[in-house]
């Protein structure tokens, strides 16, 4: 017993002993996370003001936020245990998308009654559960092709809506049918086809799965959640011919931008009005029209100024993209100006599409546009916005042993963040690389790329390394941004 003692008394102090070594080996190197950084194109004096910021949660502890200045080429580093005073990205505000039907929607039953739906889409949960019922849906599996038009008049328009937002209807989690308040006629057959396959003798189990033939539509749009608490939202629904769907029909009579009275509750403390986690109570039963838009639209998407109080709808018409401001108080029409044309935008064609995928990088003085590798400036000034810049970012210079040249490749992973004061345009890019030594199975690495714009194109690019960029970038908790700001003191 007493050598048993002695031998837990002896685990205990050597495990002791290593704790204590390893919280002061880890104590003494807490600062030694870094920025490391080499310059591609142009001088660091371009990079003047501009700051990097890393910031790592581990598993709610440790804390790091590592300060880099591209312009001196030094980083400060604060590290602890726990750190509140780090700035975190603010989550997107809750919203709602618009789309397509999506083919091969699958639904599960038991018992006769459908237990598992990803769709909210009642036409064809209708269809389903009546060919489920049929005698004939009892040996093993039976398929059934149809025209969706003989079950409703009503285009079904689809709605991905944030887990943030209660519309008074049951959770769907990849989309909810909202046909009854934005009703569109189906000029277009849909034909489709309903396969019913039990998993039990008697029929009651089993799975119906919903496949679209033909769709001849093109539906999508966007929505955001303005300072005044509600949703506005925008979308385009045409048909094979090109042409916009009737939109007589619509709440107001029209095409155009809609208020969604919302009531917010929760949290909306943080600088901006949802930064917080805010919820909303979707009221669909008093839809309005706010602004209408001409039939000759070819796609939109909807935007919203700094302040959340103006809305900027991008529509591309007849190959021109423009930007109509609107006062979401009264609706009215503030500006209206074209931006580029389609050449300009996408020289191969498809401004529709490129409007659609437009992401929008809001800043307090100006409005920053991505798409299809070209990122607008808006810069705002007397409550107007005017074009400030245009920049290519398809052309990016690499490190030399990333390059084609040399065996190598790069990849983007997604923008980390893009700033503008109106005059300067900063882009900070998470890419991964694999250098001709580490194959086309090789882990390779991963890095942010910064680059600087002025008026006249590129001014400034760098390619920037740290010790934990590899293995925690894609948490939540780790992210890098980029500002002008100063930074804070050592």
């Amino acid at each position: 017993m007493k050598r048993i003692a002695a031998a837990f008394t002896a685990l205990f102090v050597l495990a002791s002993c290593l704790m204590a070594g390893g919280s002061i080996y880890m104590h003494a190197h807490r600062n030694d996370l870094e920025i490391t950084g080499e310059v591609l194109y142009g001088e660091r004096a371009m990079a003047s003001g501009v700051e990097v910021r890393q910031s790592v949660l581990i598993d709610g502890h440790p804390n790091w936020e590592v300060s880099y200045s591209p312009a001196a080429a030094s980083h400060v580093t604060q590290a602890g245990w726990s750190l509140p005073e780090l700035r975190r990205t603010a989550a997107r505000p809750p919203a709602i998308s618009i789309g397509s039907m999506t083919s091969g929607m699958t639904i599960s039953y038991d018992s006769g009654r459908s237990v598992i739906r990803l769709y909210d889409i009642p036409v064809v949960q209708e269809i389903a559960d009546g060919i489920a019922a049929s005698a004939s849906a009892r040996d093993g599996e039976h398929a059934t092709e149809l025209l969706l038009n003989d079950y409703t008049d009503r285009l079904p328009i689809v709605a991905r809506v944030d887990s943030d937002i209660d519309i008074g209807r049951e959770e769907a989690a990849a989309g909810i049918d909202l046909s009854d308040v934005f009703p569109l006629p189906m000029p277009y057959d849909l034909p489709c086809r309903v396969t019913y396959s039990s998993t039990d003798a008697s029929g009651s189990m089993g799975t119906a799965e919903f496949r679209l033939l033909e769709y001849p539509y093109d539906i999508d749009g966007s929505s955001v959640l303005a300072a005044d608490g509600n949703l506005y939202l925008a979308f385009t629904a045409h048909g094979a011919d090109g042409e916009l769907l009737d939109g007589s029909s619509l709440p107001g009579g029209s095409w155009g931008v809609w208020r969604i009275p919302c009531e917010v509750t929760g949290s909306d403390s943080g600088e901006r009005w949802w930064a917080g986690r805010v919820r909303l109570s979707a009221d669909l039963d008093a839809v309005e029209l706010v602004s209408p838009i001409g039939t000759g639209v070819d796609a939109v998407k909807l935007c919203l100024s700094y302040d959340g109080t103006k809305l900027l709808l991008l529509t591309a018409e007849s190959g021109t993209l423009y930007l109509t401001v609107i006062d979401t108080a009264t609706g009215e029409n503030l500006q209206r100006l074209a931006l580029a044309q389609e050449e300009e935008l996408c020289p191969g064609g498809g401004l529709a599409q490129a409007v659609q995928r437009f992401v929008q990088y809001s800043g307090a003085g100006s409005e920053v546009l991505l798409t299809e590798g070209r990122a607008l400036v808006l810069a705002g000034q007397g409550g107007e916005y005017s074009l400030a810049m245009s920049a290519d970012l398809t052309a990016l210079p690499v490190p030399e042993c990333y390059s084609e040249d040399a065996g190598g490749s790069t990849y983007l992973w997604d923008y980390g963040a893009m700033v503008s004061d109106g005059k300067r345009l900063l882009v900070l890019e998470h890419v991964g690389a694999q250098d001709a030594a580490s194959g086309a199975d090789g882990d390779g690495t991963v890095a942010e790329r910064l680059s600087v714009f002025g008026p006249g194109g590129l001014e400034y690019c760098e390619w920037l390394e740290s010790q934990l960029h590899y293995y925690y970038y894609g948490s939540p908790e780790h992210s890098f941004s980029v500002d002008f700001t100063a930074g804070f003191a050592a």
